[in-house]
């Protein structure tokens, strides 16, 4: 068994029972993962074999750190702070942070109603709001609320002109009255469109979002303020 342990997560540092616990935890956890991921139909496929990969490695390069970190503090001179021992610790800490940020970034982007958006922009003076968004999963809301007003309006309808784009993926439109979450307008936007949002007049602001199931990239929108 030491053998596969060695194998899957390099040498321990030290020979005793604290680091044969610590590898059976280590492996056990391994495989529990691995079978749990495998066998639930909604997890992608690529996310057991990331953890086949992505854990050992994990493992050694915390190992690497370990076997330095020990080296520094059993120096003869006796002196526990010095260069390999806060090395260690720096990259270690570096590391954990590093794997619970993509950790973090992929939760949020692969469940449901997880919202992500990268390099968002927007802009406005005082006639035209502008939007643009690198990349787009999920709802976002930032948006200034548009009212009635008597050019917008129009046999009871209002009527706001709008620019989009998206030049990957498609994202959705939506429009909503402020007192109101009953969806009042809707549309997919797949390539540049140049359209008007139609809501049914009602006393009060409008709220716009954008949705998108999947990741869009290269998302544009414009429309008038008043």
């Amino acid at each position: 068994m030491n053998s596969i342990f060695s194998f899957l997560f390099g040498k321990p540092v030290t020979h005793n029972i604290l680091y044969t616990c610590f590898y059976w935890i280590v492996f056990l956890t391994f495989i529990l993962v691995a079978i749990i991921t495998s066998l639930i139909p909604s997890i992608p496929w690529y996310v057991p074999v990331i953890w086949f990969i992505a854990f050992p490695l994990f493992v050694r390069v915390n190992h690497f750190f370990a076997k330095l970190f020990y080296k520094g503090i059993t120096v003869p001179s006796g002196k526990f702070i010095n260069k390999k021992s806060v090395s260690a610790l720096l990259g270690a800490a570096f590391l954990q942070a590093s794997v619970l940020f993509s950790v973090f970034i992929f939760l949020i982007t692969s469940m449901p109603g997880g919202s992500f958006v990268v390099n968002s922009q927007s802009s406005h003076n005082g006639e035209v709001f502008h939007l643009s968004i690198g990349s787009l999963k999920g709802t976002y809301t930032d948006f200034p609320s548009i009212s009635v007003n008597d050019e917008r309006a129009e046999d009871e309808t209002m009527h706001v002109p709008y620019r989009a784009e998206v030049s990957e993926g498609s994202y959705q439109i939506r429009v909503h009255h402020y007192d109101n979450e009953e969806l009042l307008f809707e549309e997919t936007i797949h390539s540049s469109t140049e359209d008007h949002i139609s809501v049914p007049v009602i006393d009060g602001p409008y709220l716009i979002s954008l949705h998108a199931e999947e990741q869009a990239k290269g998302i544009k929108f414009s429309f008038p303020l008043q």
